[in-house]
C-alpha cells in the first residue's frame, strides 16, 4: 500500500499489532510515512471486541466522573457532574475504520481529558451526542506521533485554532501513538505532548500504541477521522497536514443549532 496524500481515501484495515518503519516527512502531503502491519487478527469492516478495548490504550476502568455523564467529570460536559440529558443509545453495528462507517463505543484509551490534570479513561461514547445537548458539533480523531514533523506542525497550529473551535463546537482527540524513539507511546507521552503544545485545555491527549485508526501498509501521519456526533460515523479520512480543515468545519456548521 503506497502513501497517499492528505485529502485521499483511506482504506481501513487493522491489526492488532504494527510497526513503524520510517519517519519521512512528505513534502508533497505533509504527511510523515509509517509503515503499520497485522499479527492476524483483521478488524476490517467487522465489530470491535472487548479484548480489543483493554489494557493501557483503552483502559479497562469505567468513565465514571471523567466523561460526559460522570459526576465532576473532566470530560466533554462533564462539567458540574450532572447527568447528561442524551437519552439516545449509542448507534449499533456493524462498526468500522472507513469513511461512512460507525466507531465502535468500545473505544476507550488512557491519557487526558480536556482539562484534565490526572490521567483517567477517555471514552469515544462520552463524545456521542445525538441531539446537541452536549455542544458537540464535530468531533476529530487525531493520530500523531512525537518523531513527526507534520504531526508537530499541526499541534503548534492547534494551539492557536483550538479557543475557536471550540466555540464552534469541535472536540479533539490527540491519539499518540509512537514517541521520538519510535517506541511505542505510554501516558506519559500524552502528557509531555499537551504539555508541550499548550494544548491540554482544549484537546483531550491520549495514549494510542496500537494504532486504533491506522490501516495496514504505508500511511501519512497525522491520520485523520472526522466523526459527525449526531451519528458516530466516520464522514471523511484524511492523511498528512495541510492546515484548516475544511471539511471538519463544514461538518460543525451543519451540526451547530440554529
Amino acid at each position: 500500500m503506497t502513501t497517499k496524500a492528505r485529502g485521499s481515501d483511506a482504506r481501513v484495515a487493522q491489526g492488532h499489532a504494527w510497526v513503524t518503519v520510517g519517519a519521512l516527512l512528505l513534502a508533497a502531503s505533509g504527511a510523515c510515512n509509517a509503515m503499520t502491519g497485522a499479527d492476524g487478527l483483521s478488524l476490517g469492516e467487522q465489530d470491535l471486541r472487548a479484548s480489543d478495548t483493554t489494557g493501557e490504550t483503552a483502559g479497562t476502568g469505567d468513565t465514571t466522573g471523567t466523561g460526559a455523564t460522570g459526576g465532576g467529570g473532566a470530560g466533554p460536559g462533564g462539567g458540574g457532574g450532572g447527568a447528561a440529558s442524551n437519552a439516545c443509545p449509542y448507534p449499533a453495528s456493524p462498526y468500522g475504520k472507513a469513511e461512512g462507517k460507525t466507531v465502535s463505543g468500545a473505544l476507550k484509551w488512557q491519557g487526558y481529558a480536556e482539562g484534565a490534570t490526572e490521567p483517567s479513561t477517555v471514552a469515544i461514547s462520552d463524545y456521542y451526542d445525538c441531539d446537541g445537548s452536549k455542544g458537540i458539533n464535530a468531533i476529530l480523531l487525531d493520530t500523531s506521533a512525537e518523531w513527526c514533523g507534520a504531526c508537530i506542525q499541526e499541534a503548534g497550529d492547534l494551539q492557536k485554532e483550538m479557543p475557536a473551535w471550540k466555540e464552534k463546537g469541535i472536540r479533539v482527540i490527540t491519539l499518540m501513538i509512537e514517541d521520538a524513539s519510535r517506541v511505542k507511546a505510554t501516558v506519559k507521552l500524552a502528557d509531555k505532548w499537551r504539555t508541550k503544545f499548550k494544548i491540554g485545555d482544549t484537546v483531550a491527549v491520549v495514549s494510542d500504541p496500537n494504532g486504533t485508526f491506522l490501516p495496514m501498509g504505508s500511511v501519512g501521519l497525522p491520520l485523520q477521522a472526522i466523526v459527525d456526533p449526531r451519528t458516530m460515523t466516520i464522514t471523511k479520512v484524511l492523511q498528512g497536514y495541510g492546515g484548516p480543515m475544511p471539511e471538519l468545519l463544514a461538518l460543525a456548521a451543519k451540526n451547530a443549532k440554529p
